[in-house]
């Protein structure tokens, strides 16, 4: 996996690829046989699996692959903090009319990544990851949805990250979500 960081709009690193390609194949085949219910509001609207055994199954397949451990440690020394050894995971599908509003996550103490999966995205698809630091979006970074890339953050009050509307298509999003440790340790 090769890191890039980036300092604008604000500190994040790009993934690519997160995973080997059979992992990537493996995961989407998985995540296609999922069932799944829709979750909505004015602010967002997506998919997650229906079965709590689901979502607890692709944990222990990235687990196993080991390279959460790996980049847990790569994501401490990017952000400068001391990171749980176990993550957790959201995991959503975004179908067609599918987004996330401006939002940042500054209440939870994570280090988040954001990990897309599909086959075959184009930008005419829609689903384009916007990062700004305030919630009009202003001087934004757009990030593609192209599978097996991804985007890591340390939440903060000014770390706003939305979903563009998809307009076609499928495509998934896990979210591998590192919290904070509380050792005192933090840079």
């Amino acid at each position: 996996m090769d890191l890039y960081i980036k300092e604008n709009p604000y500190k994040h690193a790009l993934m690519a690829p997160v995973f080997s390609v059979d992992t990537e194949f493996s995961l989407i085949n998985l995540l296609d046989s999922f069932a799944w219910e829709r979750r909505a509001s004015d602010f967002y609207r997506f998919d997650v699996p229906c079965a709590a055994e689901e979502k607890k199954s692709v944990l222990e397949m990235l687990l196993n692959i080991g390279d959460l451990r790996i980049h847990r440690v790569a994501l401490e020394h990017i952000f400068g903090v001391r990171l749980e050894a176990l993550p957790r995971l959201e995991i959503h599908r975004y179908t067609q009319d599918c987004g996330i509003g401006p939002h940042t996550d500054a209440g939870l103490p994570e280090v988040r990544v954001v990990v897309n999966l599909n086959r075959n995205w184009n930008r005419s698809d829609g689903g384009i990851w916007i990062l700004s630091t305030d919630s009009a979006l202003r001087l934004p970074a757009y990030l593609p949805s192209i599978s097996n890339t991804g985007f890591a953050f340390a939440t903060s009050i000014q770390t706003y990250h939305a979903l563009s509307i998809l307009e076609n298509g499928i495509t998934y999003g896990l979210t591998i979500r590192f919290s904070r440790s509380h050792s005192g340790l933090d840079a």
